[in-house]
């Protein structure tokens, strides 16, 4: 059989849209389904075909993740899908790697996706790495604080750069969040299915300090909070009394957070409900490159030798040595490899998602006490999350 992958081009768009919208279990006519993806831009999709015909495709949305305090390109994987009639046959997996091989030769050191199914991914070297966890708040249980001293005003425009100078630097304070491109922030500002609310929290000189969009549903339905930010205590505080006044219509509010979410500490009850989580993935593509490009603590000054095992790129295998000064960190080849490691213990190191020791138990790393308690200070962090969907 003779394999191609490659970007796809408007000749391909006839047959590789209805099988994505199969494959992905969509609703969705066949002309709907082109549309999709002509709205969304053919040049962001790949096509895998097997003796000329398409079985597979995938999308690939260039965004920014923030790891360490510093944001770096990521491959965002969207869409995957073979064909029901292309399965059981590794063309998955080919048109995976094909991908993962294709971002290293872009100088792409990481990839993140959602997973359909998680052990699939795995053999591709990617791990769980971070959480998206939607919270139910119930607004007659909020007790409202009346004097925050933050005033909200709604936003009819749709332009998103007054939202994004307040997510940005927010977002450089978090883990594994998305430094958002103007696809992602359009997705935020509109939706096809319903009318979206936009509002900016304001404090009393004026300055903003937070933001939430959102969507209405039928009376006594739900809530959906799309985004949020709150960069004081005093917005967290005029967040939770927006929602209080809800609370002769609405039962629930749905809104995406943090594992440990400081709008949930404030909260005057334990009693938080969880709508939804899945975990996301991430893949170490270009390792050397994605700790150059990852920020570390600037107290450290440390080195510890890695043995890492990289089944499907040959490029990260082997010995290395990971340096760390004065917040910057450095994988170079060599050492006595005392850390062994598989590329997916990695990703989950890298994202602050598991620590060194519950990696130990629940992973392939092999490190005595003293290197463990020395990987839990190079990637410390917070917990890694994100509140967008792709």
């Amino acid at each position: 059989m003779n394999y191609w992958y490659g970007q796809a081009v408007e000749d391909d768009i006839a047959a590789l849209a209805p099988l994505l919208s199969q494959a992905l279990h969509f609703n969705m006519a066949r002309e709907a389904s082109i549309e999709w993806m002509q709205k969304r831009g053919v040049g962001l999709y790949r096509a895998f075909k097997v003796d000329g015909a398409i079985a597979a495709g995938l999308g690939i949305l260039p965004m920014g993740q923030w790891f360490g305090g510093k944001a770096q390109p990521t491959a965002g994987i969207t869409a995957v899908g073979v064909g029901p009639e292309w399965r059981g046959r590794n063309v998955g997996g080919k048109m995976m790697e094909s991908m993962l091989r294709e971002q290293y030769a872009q100088d792409v050191a990481i990839s993140t996706l959602y997973p359909a199914t998680t052990q699939f991914y795995r053999t591709l070297g990617f791990e769980r790495a971070g959480s998206r966890i939607l919270y139910e708040l119930t607004p007659a249980l909020i007790k409202p604080k009346r004097d925050h001293g933050v005033t909200l005003r709604q936003v009819l425009e749709t332009d998103y750069a007054p939202f994004a100078a307040i997510y940005d630097p927010w977002a450089a304070t978090q883990t594994g969040v998305l430094e958002r491109s103007p696809l992602m922030w359009e997705r935020i500002m509109l939706s096809p299915r319903a009318e979206r609310l936009r509002y900016m929290l304001s404090d009393q000189a004026g300055q903003s300090v937070g933001y939430v969009v959102y969507e209405q549903a039928g009376q006594f339905e739900d809530i959906k909070v799309i985004d949020w930010v709150a960069t004081t205590g005093a917005g967290l505080d005029a967040l939770l009394d927006f929602w209080a006044g809800h609370r002769s219509m609405v039962n629930k509010v749905i809104l995406p957070g943090a594992p440990m979410d400081s709008l949930l500490f404030r909260y005057h009850e334990q009693g938080i409900g969880y709508n939804w989580h899945l975990d996301w993935m991430l893949r170490i593509i270009n390792a050397p490159l994605a700790i150059q490009r990852r920020g570390f603590s600037r107290w450290l000054n440390c080195e510890i030798a890695l043995d890492l095992v990289d089944p499907r790129l040959e490029w990260n295998h082997g010995r290395w040595v990971l340096q760390v000064r004065d917040g910057v960190g450095t994988l170079e080849r060599g050492g006595n490899g005392d850390v062994t490691l598989h590329v997916r213990d990695l990703a989950a190191l890298y994202s602050g998602y598991l620590a060194p020791h519950d990696l130990r138990l629940a992973g392939s790393l092999q490190a005595d006490a003293d290197q463990v308690d020395l990987l839990a200070a190079i990637f410390a962090s917070s917990r890694p999350w994100m509140s967008d969907m792709f």
